[in-house]
């Protein structure tokens, strides 16, 4: 990807488009090739029925971690907390 200017301005780019100080191409090239790992794994998940399953599960954790009250009700009910 290659930003430019826009063709009818005299105006240099205000934006910069270069690495940080102290990430090297070499070291971005690697993180690159660390995502395209991580992705790859995910849409193979993704598609297994065991990880499917666990949306539900993940619906829960969220309605948890959302409504804390939630949380101790279902506690309560469970008998682990008075």
């Amino acid at each position: 990807m290659e930003l430019k200017e826009a063709p009818n301005s005299n105006d240099t780019p205000t934006h910069a488009v270069s690495l940080p100080s102290d990430l090297t191409a070499s070291r971005l090239i690697a993180r690159r090739g660390l995502l395209d790992l991580v992705e790859s794994q995910d849409r193979m998940l993704q598609t297994q029925p065991p990880t499917q399953a666990l949306g539900g599960f993940y619906e829960q954790a969220f309605r948890m971690t959302a409504y804390p009250l939630a949380v101790k009700e279902a506690m309560v009910h469970a008998g682990l907390v008075n």
